[in-house]
């Protein structure tokens, strides 16, 4: 029993210490997976390149295989959204146009939910 009770007490600060380990942040010019998918996608879909997306070049986008099949997935679970309804939701100032902070802050939402961007 004297045993037993030293070793339980190291492996409980063994197993504890992880939680107590001081955060790194991430180094000067990380970028998220979500900035390189916002890049990918409003530069393919800004047609202009003048930093405003409008819900016709939204529109005006190729899906591919993969999209298709996340569609469908959605409109089976009742989570589909129209480009409309996306793009309202993006956004967010209402001017009618979407910038490129915009999207990214909602593809990170959408990450965050599970959803699928497309």
């Amino acid at each position: 029993m004297k045993k037993i009770i030293p070793l339980m007490f190291c492996l409980t600060v063994f197993c504890a210490s992880p939680v107590f380990a001081k955060f790194n942040p991430p180094p000067e010019g990380y970028r998220t997976i979500s900035d390189k998918m916002t890049d990918g996608y409003f530069n393919k879909l800004n047609e202009t390149q003048d930093g405003k997306m409008t819900l016709d070049e939204y529109k005006a986008r190729d899906l591919t295989r993969e999209d298709r099949r996340n569609m469908r997935k959605d409109q089976k679970s009742g989570n589909y959204k129209t480009d409309a309804q996306v793009f309202e939701e993006m956004d967010e100032d209402k001017d009618g146009f979407v910038t490129k902070e915009e999207m990214n802050a909602y593809i990170r939402k959408v990450r965050k939910d599970g959803r699928n961007f497309y």
